[in-house]
């Protein structure tokens, strides 16, 4: 799987990439070889340069473009719920309720953020 994992991406975009890694990107450039280097591409959340790897239709308020989609929720249209999932998969639904308890807060947390700048 190694061999076909990076020929599955045009292009790996990396947002809001902290200034101190930004620092390792030529490094990074470096091991990934002429090959992959051309793929990986960075840029900044409320600067143009997003907008020329994705229509701002398609991004996010908070990265500054025009989509108000709550990402915190799933989709309506999702047909799956957790129970239907681990039933599906044969794992227990009280495995996979402690699973989903244990990143409740950053859900809320993500869904608070979401509010405060939408």
């Amino acid at each position: 799987m190694r061999q076909y994992y990076p020929e599955s991406f045009r292009c790996v975009l990396v947002v809001n990439l902290p200034m101190l890694l930004e620092a390792f990107i030529p490094i990074i450039r470096l091991l990934l070889g002429s090959k992959y280097s051309p793929m990986l591409h960075t840029a900044s959340a409320h600067c143009t340069q997003l907008f020329d790897y994705i229509d701002p239709d398609n991004v996010a308020q908070y990265l500054g473009g025009n989509n108000n989609t709550d990402f915190t929720e799933p989709p309506v249209e999702c047909q799956y719920r957790t129970e239907k999932l681990a039933h599906k998969y044969g794992l227990d639904s009280h495995v996979v309720r402690k699973a989903v308890q244990k990143f409740e807060p950053h859900m809320m947390n993500a869904k608070r953020l979401f509010k405060q700048r939408g």
